[in-house]
């Protein structure tokens, strides 16, 4: 499947109608359409998705959720082209042609391959009769698809599901922001698209028929009491959905009203800037807020600085005094060393004299020469076994004769001046002169406001501006608890719903209904292990194949060395894990870079199309809006020519340029330019040529 043609007829920029050819053949997969920035690229893709999905454009991605903004009515009326407007035509549509597209015999019999147009259209001026949607096979009318939930079903059957309506229609640079998304919401999303690419969504779809069938078995044979129970619970179910709806036209009227308070917020403080108030960021209370802060601030350092400020001198002489508080160390020490010598000396003389001069002696006694010898050598003895305890001595070349009083004041103020160095003081006086100038340039802003809200229509500007802002608060804060009030509805729901299986299981069964559930019991098993068994099975080639194309996009080797896909239980998606070559998990979200994020994206998108059921087209818009010229060579040679056998590219001349076109040209069928001139965006041959 293909798609031959798309034909805008005064959509946004295209004024009448505006077709391209989208045709290609062979390895000639690509159609390379330019366009600068303004041109009309983004509303040729906004085109094609509100063509195939209406109202629901906004489902497919936040791209065009943006674009729509909550007000679809509003989002219609200003997709009119407005020399057409001038031209009192009111009318505007999107056509788009797909070929080979396969049927089931239900759709059409007497071939399953047929060229489909999708064409949707609506009249700003007739805005009762609301869209029109039409589905042509071969031409002509399917008269087995008549309103637009059964057309709406047929898109996502046979053309594009909107579930990978995100892969197929995708911003390259923005579709990264999937890679900084949470685990469970990533898991969920490529999940489905997994599903989605093997047709495995179908399966799932039956099993959610088959087991509502069950429950009509269960409902049918249960008693008077329980059906009444049940249906207590299937209501407050309907009413939950009823509220649903309510509060989800709530909060898209919140975020029409927030659009338009943005907008006028935006346009007022615009004004306030061009009359001279360049203060519209901060308002007056902010000011004196952050002009009291910085008087506290300004306060402390303050008397920091005074306390420190008489050690300044002793600052600059630190060195000096440090060697005055090492030189009386060693005074000190000598002068231990030294009375530690003396009694030393007294104690040997003391020893040696009781040793050898008195009583008790030997009969024997030695002779006084001995005698002498022997004290002598006791002495020296003494001294040498002691010495050691003694700390050497440095010779001084001078003493300061220093009292015990004076040498504690020098090593006081030497502590001092440790706690206060000359860079601490440096810091203490540059922090005092920062915070000054702070308060000084605050004041000047609070005064220049004070005098400019004196100015009545200024003040008037800074009063809606204010109520602006505060209406918005109040908007957000009333969105958030919708918001939660729908994850509210969901709980209550599941819990209505397990209270109803619950109570459907006490119902008595006949014989002839329990075969029937027993034969859709099987069923619902068999199916959910063969979508089990499915995932489990390509879950090694998907494993395969985005490591490969990651080895082939990113400059970094070493990045990413295994990849390890683990589809959880409980249908909670399927949970993809990147090691380096050292076996560390890789994080797209904190290890990659943003360009690096979009490659990890696109070559796990390429990886789950490459398994597709569906022959899809893709168009890529801003595809190398990130990328340095290494990886955008890698991209141009090894990722776009193999991506799908249609790729349409909308680029400007900045992300593909003349130079790179050599890397593409033998795989390009067809090139086009996207001109807008006096409003009116035309699309002719050519990549900006000449």
């Amino acid at each position: 499947m293909k798609i031959a043609k798309v034909t805008f007829n005064n959509f946004r920029p295209y004024y009448k109608d505006v077709s391209v050819d989208l045709n290609v053949s062979g390895e000639q997969n690509i159609v390379l359409i330019g366009g600068r920035n303004g041109q009309g690229k983004t509303s040729f893709l906004l085109g094609l998705v509100w063509c195939l999905y209406g109202q629901n454009i906004d489902k497919v991605d936040d791209v065009f959720k943006n674009e729509v903004k909550g007000n679809y009515p509003r989002f219609l009326n200003k997709s009119l082209n407005w020399e057409s407007v001038a031209e009192e035509n009111y009318e505007f549509s999107v056509s788009v042609l797909f070929t080979n597209v396969e049927l089931s015999e239900g759709i059409k019999k007497d071939q399953l391959l047929a060229n489909v147009e999708v064409i949707r259209s609506y009249n700003t001026n007739d805005s009762a009769a609301g869209e029109k949607f039409e589905i042509l096979i071969d031409g002509e009318k399917a008269g087995l698809i008549a309103d637009d939930i059964e057309k709406a079903n047929f898109v996502n059957d046979y053309l594009i599901p909107i579930d990978l309506a995100k892969f197929v229609f995708f911003d390259a640079e923005k579709i990264a922001e999937i890679a900084a998304l949470g685990a469970k919401d990533q898991a969920s999303i490529m999940d489905r698209a997994f599903g989605q690419v093997l047709g495995l969504n179908n399966y799932e779809n039956l099993i959610d028929d088959l087991k509502e069938y069950e429950r009509t078995i269960h409902k049918n044979s249960a008693s008077a009491d329980l059906v009444i129970q049940i249906n207590s619970f299937e209501t407050a179910k309907k009413n939950n959905e009823a509220k649903r709806i309510q509060i989800n036209d709530r909060i898209s009227s919140i975020e029409e009203d927030l659009a338009q308070s943005r907008s006028s917020l935006n346009d007022t403080t615009e004004q306030l800037i061009k009359r001279g108030d360049f203060s519209v960021k901060l308002d007056v209370d902010d000011l004196r807020k952050q002009r009291e802060i910085l008087l506290g601030r300004l306060g402390e350092v303050k008397a920091k600085f005074n306390e420190v400020v008489d050690y300044i001198p002793f600052a600059i002489l630190a060195p000096k005094l440090q060697e005055v508080v090492v030189h009386l160390s060693k005074e000190e020490q000598q002068s231990k060393n030294l009375q530690q010598v003396e009694v030393l000396q007294e104690k040997t003389k003391e020893l040696a004299d009781k040793l050898f001069n008195r009583s008790p002696l030997p009969e024997t006694d030695m002779d006084f020469e001995t005698k002498t010898f022997y004290y002598n050598k006791a002495k020296s003895i003494i001294s040498e076994l002691y010495s050691d305890d003694l700390e050497n001595d440095e010779s001084l070349d001078f003493t300061h004769e220093f009292d015990r009083s004076e040498i504690l004041h020098v090593n006081a103020v030497f502590e001092l001046t440790a706690q206060y160095s000359k860079d601490a003081f440096e810091s203490v006086f540059n922090e005092y002169i920062r915070l000054n100038n702070d308060f000084l340039e605050i004041d000047k802003e609070l005064r220049k406001t004070e005098g400019l809200s004196q100015d009545e229509f200024i003040a008037d500007l800074q009063a809606r501006k204010a109520e602006l802002e505060k209406k918005i608060q109040s908007l957000e804060r009333e969105c958030g608890a919708k918001e939660e009030e729908l994850i509210k509805i969901d709980s209550d729901n599941k819990q209505s719903q397990m209270k109803i299986d619950n109570l459907l299981e006490k119902a008595k069964v006949s014989k002839q209904n329990e075969k029937q559930l027993k034969i859709v019991q099987k069923y619902i098993k068999a199916i959910a292990e063969f979508i089990v068994r499915q995932k489990a099975e390509k879950k090694a080639v998907l494993e395969s194949t985005l490591l490969t194309e990651l080895n082939r996009l990113l400059d970094k080797r070493d990045l990413v060395n295994k990849v390890d896909i683990t589809i959880l239980d409980n249908n909670l998606g399927m949970d993809i894990k990147l090691f380096d070559s050292t076996g560390r998990e890789t994080n797209p979200n904190s290890d990659m870079s943003k360009g690096e994020q979009q490659l990890y994206i696109s070559a796990l998108l390429k990886a789950i199309l490459s398994e597709s059921i569906y022959d899809l087209p893709v168009f890529i818009d801003t595809p190398l809006g990130r990328l340095d010229q290494e990886h955008r060579n890698n991209i141009l040679e090894h990722y776009y020519p193999e991506l799908s056998e249609q790729v349409i590219i909308l680029s400007t001349n900045s992300e593909i340029r003349s130079a790179d076109l050599g890397k593409l040209e033998k795989y390009i069928s067809k090139k086009y330019l996207i001109e807008n001139k006096n409003k009116q965006s035309r699309i002719k041959l050519g990549y900006f040529e000449k």
